[in-house]
């Protein structure tokens, strides 16, 4: 599946971490770990596997390890409107 940000999010890096503002709802949060190595992926156009295979590349994790944690933070940012799937 793949994922792109929001129209509603805004972003900016900060010292290792990513700042994400949903403008709709006013809701801040912060990715940090591989949250910003995810999000930069994401916004780079890579589908869910690719970034699962980046993640087992860049990091010292398996690829189940990595399926399950990044479905996981995709699933938090979709929930929280930062993300919207797309067919494209």
């Amino acid at each position: 599946m793949k994922w792109i940000a929001s129209p509603s999010a805004v972003y900016s890096d900060l010292d290792g971490m990513t700042a994400l503002l949903d403008t709709h709802g006013n809701i801040y949060y912060c990715l940090s770990g591989i949250g910003p190595f995810v999000w930069d992926n994401l916004r780079a156009g890579a589908s869910a596997d690719d970034i699962c295979d980046a993640v087992t590349e860049n990091y010292d994790v398996s690829l189940s390890v990595a399926q399950t944690d990044v479905t996981a933070l995709l699933d938090k940012l979709s929930s929280a409107g930062l993300i919207v799937s797309t067919d494209a």
